[in-house]
């Protein structure tokens, strides 16, 4: 795919928006483009959608590098978010079974368990031939590194699309901020 980092027409998540490619979408916003294929199809009912907060999302995802079987958060009780108002459902055909409540040390939390990611699909700057990937010329590093790892937990790919392709060795891991740097092992052939 190139260039399709973004949002907009023919960009993003629109090359997922297919019958039958996409299983479920779970994210923390959907109303970036009131026309794309995505939200349509969410509008439709084609496809089951949730919505739980960004910082729950990445919570998840933590968990999952973690290996961890559930994560619990007070983030959202009481708000559709919750199972016991709506659970977090954006249409008709997603099923209200994406959180539980359960009881932690006295305490009524949010449940969720966590998925199993078969694919993290990353947006990157350079790759070296070691598969490093720096992130130096993106807008945002928000959770990239914690996708990957979760993916690869989950025994699952992480497919890179980047601008550009270095020798080892060109990348300087001590030159770039703290999450711009993440490793995926090539797979093997």
């Amino acid at each position: 795919i190139r260039d399709s980092h973004g949002m907009g027409v023919g960009l993003g998540l629109e090359h997922f928006a297919h019958d039958g490619m996409t299983k479920k979408v779970i994210g923390s916003g959907y109303s970036y483009l009131k026309t794309s294929k995505m939200t349509s199809m969410i509008r439709e009912n084609k496809i089951p959608a949730y919505l739980i907060p960004m910082g729950t999302v990445l919570q998840i995802m933590a968990n999952v590098a973690a290996g961890e079987p559930y994560t619990y958060s007070k983030v959202g009780f009481g708000t559709f978010v919750d199972c016991d108002v709506e659970g977090g459902c954006v249409n008709s055909i997603a099923e209200n079974t994406f959180c539980t409540r359960d009881t932690i040390h006295g305490e009524e939390m949010l449940c969720y368990k966590n998925p199993k990611i078969d694919v993290a699909i990353l947006r990157g700057t350079t790759a070296d031939e070691f598969g490093n990937i720096s992130l130096e010329h993106e807008p945002m590093t928000l959770g990239v590194r914690t996708l990957a790892m979760a993916a690869r937990a989950s025994g699952g790919k992480v497919i890179v699309q980047v601008s550009r392709l270095v020798k080892r060795g060109s990348i300087v891991s001590v030159t770039l901020k703290e999450d711009c740097l993440l490793y995926t092992s090539p797979s093997p052939r």
